[in-house]
């Protein structure tokens, strides 16, 4: 296996942020950057299309090479000029690994069935959905299906009312 179909098949086989459901999009910027992750992958496309470039030239230099020594020593400046293509690309690389590695240990959730997503840090007065494709109601009537209340005035209605009673009762 050589360059060219490494490369073809790294970037085959991660998603395109285009082609995938806007949850999983969303959760991939979330965790990993979107921009970072679309810069990571069109450096290995254009590390892709150099080392292409290269393979060309060298070949039409190699039509006119006139003896075997010569043939071999443009063979091996191709491929150090590879080498060094691919080694210019080790920080994509490795952070693209570490993306692969983190995504095969996320869950499949099935966007098309229902959900609930219990996100957020404990005792927040303020809600917010993690992503824009989750929630699709309005974070008031979220709250109130999920604490039980829905605006400041009845909650302050409630503490009076829960005062006065607790008076009366003595």
């Amino acid at each position: 296996m050589n360059y060219h179909d490494k490369l073809t098949q790294i970037l085959t086989d991660f998603p395109r942020l285009d082609d995938i459901h806007p949850f999983y999009a969303d959760l991939i910027n979330v965790l990993y950057d979107r921009d970072h992750f679309k810069l990571a992958l069109g450096q290995l496309n254009l590390a892709k299309q150099l080392i292409d470039k290269v393979g060309r030239d060298y070949v039409k230099l190699l039509k006119y090479g006139d003896s075997l020594y010569r043939c071999k020593s443009l063979k091996r400046a191709a491929l150090g000029r590879m080498c060094t293509v691919m080694k210019r690309q080790k920080g994509a690389l490795e952070y693209l690994e570490q993306v692969r590695q983190h995504m095969m240990r996320l869950p499949s959730i099935d966007p098309a069935t229902r959900t609930i997503i219990v996100a957020g840090a404990p005792r927040q007065r303020r809600w917010k959905p993690p992503f824009k494709h989750v929630c699709r109601g309005q974070p008031p009537l979220m709250q109130k299906t999920l604490h039980g209340r829905s605006t400041s005035k009845k909650r302050r209605r409630a503490r009076l009312n829960s005062r006065s009673f607790s008076r009366d009762a003595l």
